[in-house]
């Protein structure tokens, strides 16, 4: 858990305002932040993908999300820099964050994750062609095996990527003056400071 020394009042209640709106992002399917962009170093190129926002914990800030475990986000590392951005047109509002990432697979993180995950969503994880893989038509990754292993074919391709943020650099667009502002979550202290936008 972090304790949250951030001494500027207008400046933690800021940060309050993040969290809150991480919260909605997970909750709500229509929030800005529902999906948001992972980005990660390839084979020495850098990459960007939309993920969907799966679980916050604010109390040791950690961002979830689920992949197929025979994704390139996977099999180039488990434990990795990485960083995320966030954007909400609606407040105006931008996160970009830095961060750990660390992979799971079929433990009790996993088990957990997929025990809440929809059925309509697990189905993206019955692909017979891992995610990359060139195919001569459009659907070939398609599974047509047995419906009773379906289930147990999909979990085996399930993972969930959890991000140990370590870094926030917010900024808030404003007619009247932007704000932004960094913050730092090192040794389980939470700082922050005011930046010009």
């Amino acid at each position: 858990m972090y304790t949250n020394d951030i001494k500027n009042i207008e400046l933690k209640k800021f940060y309050s305002s993040i969290i809150t709106e991480l919260h909605k992002g997970v909750i709500k399917g229509k929030h800005p932040f529902h999906l948001f962009v992972y980005g990660s170093i390839e084979n020495g190129n850098p990459e960007n993908r939309t993920v969907v926002f799966r679980k916050f914990d604010d109390l040791e800030f950690i961002i979830n999300f689920h992949t197929d475990y025979r994704s390139s986000k996977i099999v180039n590392g488990n434990e990795k820099n990485v960083s995320l951005l966030f954007y909400s047109k609606e407040s105006s509002l931008q996160l970009r964050m830095k961060g750990i990432s660390n992979v799971h697979y079929n433990d009790e993180i996993t088990k957990e994750s997929w025990s809440r995950t929809k059925e309509m969503s697990k189905e993206c994880y019955t692909n017979t062609i891992k995610p990359g893989e060139v195919i001569e038509n459009n659907k070939d990754y398609l599974y047509s095996g047995d419906p009773d292993k379906k289930d147990e074919i999909a979990f085996k391709n399930f993972s969930v990527v959890r991000v140990h943020v370590n870094y926030i650099d917010a900024l808030k667009l404003a007619h009247d003056g932007h704000i932004r502002a960094k913050f730092d979550l090192i040794d389980k202290k939470i700082t922050g400071n005011w930046v010009s936008p």
